[in-house]
């Protein structure tokens, strides 16, 4: 690994990264299965990126596209996964690491070998769609607003102007979050089909309808 290369480019958006390696055993001693981490973390009032990676696991970090405007780069892992006493086995994935609105994030993609490309590969694939609809831009399709879309973090709203919603549904300043990172706050909410959860501080991503009978 070229740790140089590596924190030249994170240094190029604005970004500190620490490498290090991964223990192959978690501290009480069980196997950890892992082959690398790479994990935003807090370090006072600052974040910085860590990337910790086992010593038997033989790859390649390479960064494949920076945008130091956008504060967004994307990095690819590719090696050989070791497996006890077998050949190993090809591993490739790669991850957008960035900045966006308030806080350092790190996410895995499906694919893109640029940044732009990264990020179309992360958005749902209605979104995509909608996009297609409305015959977005290339230009347009990062924005927080367009005419696809209104975009807050990870999370989309689609514009929907024919449906029509009885006023006792809708929910007032209600939460909405996935697990147990702070909530965006809406000022109206009304949600259609899905399925129920109970959610509370033990279980912040929510318990299905059986899963809470059971528990």
């Amino acid at each position: 690994m070229n740790a140089k290369n590596i924190n030249a480019k994170f240094a190029a958006l604005g970004a500190r990264v620490k490498i290090g390696a991964l223990a192959s055993r978690s501290a009480w001693g069980a196997r950890d299965g892992r082959l690398f981490t790479l994990d935003v973390q807090k370090e006072g009032n600052s974040e910085f990126f860590e990337l910790r990676v086992r010593p038997d696991f033989e790859a390649e970090f390479t960064t494949l596209d920076v945008q130091p405007l956008a504060r967004h780069l994307l990095l690819m892992v590719k090696g050989f996964e070791p497996r006890d006493g077998r050949p190993p086995l090809p591993f490739t994935e790669k991850f957008l690491c960035g900045h966006d609105e308030r806080h350092w994030f790190v996410a895995a993609t499906p694919g893109g070998s640029t940044v732009a490309e990264a990020k179309e590969a992360l958005k749902p694939p209605f979104v995509r769609q909608i996009q297609s609809n409305v015959q977005l831009k290339a230009k347009d399709r990062h924005s927080r607003k367009n005419a696809a879309f209104v975009r807050q973090g990870e999370w989309f709203f689609i514009p929907c102007p024919d449906l029509v919603v009885a006023d006792r549904l809708v929910l007032k300043n209600e939460p909405l979050r996935r697990g147990r990172g702070k909530p965006h706050i809406v000022q109206f909410l009304y949600r259609r089909g899905g399925t129920t959860v109970h959610v509370c501080n033990q279980y912040p991503s929510g318990l299905t309808e059986s899963e809470f009978k059971t528990s």
